[in-house]
């Protein structure tokens, strides 16, 4: 049986919208159809669910169920087109925006694959296609994984169960409970306080629909974070607000006094489900600044909305909500999406999918890019998603192009916000990366292991415990089976904590931060190297991005170790000190040395990596 959140996909679909969501795989160089078949075959339909399709009950009086399809054949979902000549992107464009109109045939499972070949550079795609009662981002980027293999060829392991996070306190459960409540009160008013404006590309959507994207470097993406100091979804949603006041402005709208607010998707996910597919999503509703001309202002005050609606808890209160209002009969629920009205309650969606770590196959070809795919609703004529992988991010927008006739000039925006930040910030475009030197040291010189770790679900008191105790700044988050989920920093920490003004009491302060997750603060969007790779590399990396350590992953992608700057200072003063010219300078080495053994600015004290909610890796 469908969840209620799953179903309402189901409820809430129209003819003007097909809620599928998807992605467009681009690879460099062609694969084989009868090869794409049978790797959907082996990999996702051994799941029983890529073989059922929901099916609803007569006037909606229980909710849907899961049903086998009869003489189920993946050859029938998995399509082969060719794209038009010469088999540029807009033509790639084109066949994306057929495959996206089209809703799925309710009578076989609920999803879709199609081969587009043909392509510029005898490259070709996989366009993937998944309706939304089947899967939210973290599972369709879990899908998207399990179809890619890692650089080395190698299937990514499967992670295995793992225990819940402990309770909370009775006192801790009535306190957030109380929070939650006031929360819940709070959006209510302000959906109802401040609608948001209609916009040049808001109104009544037609059944066509148009995918454009923009692909940006991960590295120049982490090097604007580390000079703005904030977060990559800090950037992100900034790209798309300057973006967004360049549509509304060229299209005759007015940014002065609109209210543009943006529905964002938080995953709700716990280790214990992080495997499963369906729906485990939050909403927060920040207010994108579009009004401001200034890039600066703009990604300033986009990072203090959404650090005040994180720390008021908005999304942990709109899972709530949601989960309160699923325990009404389904035929009630079914009956308010099909007569509510036609309502813009958002102004446009920003969803950030988390997609597969590292550089990837899929089929022996490499992956170049990934772009996703968001349904629009609610008269919303542009949406955006964003996903990175690799050393890429792409930022898409689904657009109705009845209400945006000109949509590709969206991609140049987005293009050209992101150059705009980069020069407020004074942030240079990426250099043709240098040879490195054939001998010298490696990243396996200098890191540290093993590392002190969290889980998601740990809280951020834990995280402060372990931080004093051990003397450390940065904790690397992992899955259940090793991998790097997200880097927890101090700068993270104290950012979310309570101030001592505010509340003197110290026992106080950390009951508050017993209250919030690290999966709720954490950098999601993390740079890693590897062993091998030559520590000046690692170096250089760490010093444009304006970040203190770098996680050292294995070929599967799991925490391996983790090299910081003061692991660079360490090796610095050692070769120092071996060099002839360090005998007429022992002051200075001395007093180098002293710096280099304080323990503050790394993660270096093994003996520590024991206690509750730490894994050590």
């Amino acid at each position: 049986m469908l969840s209620a959140q799953d179903a309402s996909f189901l409820w809430w679909e129209r003819d003007t919208q097909h809620l599928h969501v998807g992605a467009v795989t681009l690879l460099d160089g062609p694969i084989d159809h009868d090869a794409l078949v049978r790797l959907v075959d082996e990999r996702l339909c051994s799941n029983p669910r890529w073989r059922q399709r929901p099916v609803r009950a007569l006037l909606d009086w229980h909710l849907p169920t899961w049903e086998d399809v009869e003489r189920f054949e993946p050859r029938l979902l998995v399509k082969h087109v060719a794209a038009p000549a010469p088999g540029g992107e807009p033509e790639l464009r084109r066949v994306c925006d057929t495959i996206f109109a089209t809703p799925l045939d309710p009578e076989l499972p609920l999803w879709e694959f199609t081969l587009v070949s043909g392509l510029e550079g005898e490259r070709s795609a996989v366009v993937s296609k998944l309706h939304h009662c089947m899967i939210d981002g973290v599972s369709g980027a879990q899908m998207l994984d399990a179809l890619t293999d890692s650089d080395d060829g190698a299937p990514p392991p499967l992670p295995p169960g793992v225990p819940p996070a402990p309770a909370a306190s009775p006192l801790d459960r009535l306190a957030l409970g109380l929070y939650t409540a006031w929360e819940i009160g709070t959006s209510l008013f302000e959906f109802l306080g401040t609608p948001s404006t209609p916009l040049p590309f808001t109104g009544a959507l037609s059944p066509a629909r148009h995918l454009v994207w923009s692909s940006f470097s991960l590295d120049e993406i982490l090097a604007l974070r580390g000079a703005a100091g904030c977060k990559v979804n800090d950037i992100v949603l900034a790209i798309i607000t300057g973006a967004l006041r360049r549509e509304i402005l060229a299209r005759g709208g007015s940014v002065d006094g609109a209210i543009v607010r943006a529905m964002v998707p938080v995953s709700t996910r716990s280790a214990t489900d992080r495997e499963s597919m369906g729906n485990r999503v939050s909403t927060m509703s920040p207010l994108l600044p579009v009004h401001l001309a200034d890039p600066g202002e703009r990604l300033r005050a986009i990072q203090r909305e959404l650090r005040t609606r994180r720390e008021r808890g908005q999304a942990q209160a709109m899972s709530t909500l949601v989960s309160m209002l699923s325990v009404l009969p389904s035929a009630f629920d079914a009956l308010l999406a099909r007569f509510t009205p036609d309502t813009l309650l958002y102004s446009t969606v920003c969803t950030n999918i988390p997609g597969p770590r590292g550089r990837r196959t899929m089929l022996g070809r490499r992956v170049l890019d990934m772009h996703p795919y968001v349904p629009l609703a609610f008269r919303m004529g542009v949406e955006f998603a964003i996903l990175s992988q690799g050393d890429r991010l792409s930022i898409s927008a689904t657009v109705d192009p009845a209400l945006v006739p000109d949509a590709d000039r969206i991609a140049e925006s987005l293009r050209a916000s992101f150059a705009d930040l980069q020069a407020a910030f004074r942030v240079a475009a990426d250099e043709p990366p240098k040879d490195a030197p054939a001998s010298g040291a490696r990243v396996a010189d200098l890191m540290t292991r093993p590392v002190l770790a969290l889980g998601p679900r740990d809280s951020l008191a834990t995280a402060w415990r372990l931080m004093r105790r051990a003397r450390v700044r940065h904790l690397p988050v992992l899955a259940p089976n090793g991998g790097v989920l997200g880097l927890l920093t101090q700068r993270d920490l104290l950012g979310a904590s309570t101030s001592s003004v505010t509340v003197p009491d110290e026992e106080q302060r950390d009951g508050l931060l017993a209250l919030v997750r690290v999966e709720d603060v954490m950098e999601t969007h993390v740079q890693v190297t590897v062993a091998d790779a030559p520590a000046a590399d690692a170096g250089a990396r760490m010093l444009r991005g304006k970040i203190g350590c770098l996680p050292v992953v294995d070929g599967d992608g799991r925490l391996a170790g983790i090299i910081t700057a003061e692991d660079f200072l360490r090796w610095a003063t050692t070769q120092l000190a071996a060099s002839p010219a360090a005998a007429d300078a022992g002051t200075s080495a001395t007093a180098a040395a002293d710096v280099a053994t304080t323990p503050a600015a790394g993660n270096h004290v093994p003996q520590a990596a024991s206690g509750p909610g730490i894994e050590a890796a």
